[in-house]
């Protein structure tokens, strides 16, 4: 499918695509067809306004010739060189996608990216990510109703309970470590780490991700117990780190939104 959808975007872009990259699990050699996306990544010869359209273009046109889920995934990230070269990629490169893309992109197309193209710098990981983080729950009214509904998660399958769980686990990975890395790195870098909240949960997502369920009644217990606490961790990890750099009102403000999970967690009878 990332294949697919790079043709595609070479058909729609032309010569101003450069170069094409698989990213993700794709390129980290974690890709499980039942929950990963499809991430690639397009480098771009000079800006233009017209490039989020065409993007969309390129996303549009895939699922027409491809309706399977998969197709359904995709996630096409684009920045231009230039933006690259100057540390401010632009289009949509958020930092971890940026620092995945120049550590472990797959090169699938065009000019390969030279070997200097700079890496974010810490603070900007940090600042991105918390913000990705809020703006991803800010204008959702759901989001928090949606976590804590344990068996609601169980329900809609593998992907929804393990991505709910996985997803402040990369992230508290790539502030320890400064690394994007994978999936699997990201939960046995969490496995031994002394004071964590949730190591019961975080093993157990990474088997449903690979395997599905075992027992469902042990996943809702997990994600009931669990869950929350490892979103606190993720919100004061990062609180901590939002703040050295002096950026109180992001710090207040993903505060207010894990604040958010602080509601009786909702048993199977309430669900």
């Amino acid at each position: 499918m990332g294949l697919k959808a790079v043709t595609v975007a070479r058909r729609v872009f032309g010569q101003r695509l450069l170069s094409a990259y698989l990213i993700g699990s794709l390129a980290h050699e974690g890709f499980v067809a039942a929950v990963s996306d499809v991430d690639i990544a397009l480098i771009l010869a000079g800006a233009d306004p017209g490039d989020a359209a065409r993007v969309h273009r390129v996303s549009r046109l895939v699922l027409e010739q491809d309706r399977s889920v998969l197709a359904s995934r995709l996630s096409i990230f684009w920045s231009t060189a230039e933006g690259l070269r100057s540390r401010r990629p632009d289009g949509r490169l958020p930092a971890i996608d940026w620092l995945d893309l120049i550590d472990s992109g797959k090169h699938v197309y065009g000019t390969a990216l030279p070997v200097d193209t700079p890496r974010p710098h810490a603070g900007q990981l940090v600042e991105d990510t918390a913000e990705f983080a809020v703006s991803k729950w800010r204008h959702d009214p759901a989001w928090d109703r949606h976590l804590l509904d344990a068996a609601g998660l169980v329900r809609e399958g593998r992907r929804a309970a393990s991505k709910a769980a996985l997803f402040p686990v990369r992230f508290l990975y790539t502030l320890t470590t400064g690394l994007a890395g994978g999936t699997h790195d990201a939960v046995a870098w969490y496995s031994t780490q002394a004071r964590v909240t949730s190591r019961d949960l975080v093993a157990a997502a990474y088997d449903w991700r690979i395997r599905g369920f075992s027992d469902t009644s042990t996943a809702v217990r997990l994600l009931q117990e669990q869950l929350v606490p490892l979103y606190r961790e993720f919100e004061s990890s990062y609180r901590q780190q939002l703040l050295e750099q002096g950026l109180t009102d992001l710090a207040d403000e993903l505060t207010a939104t894990i604040a958010r999970l602080d509601r009786p967690v909702l048993t199977q009878s309430d669900s």
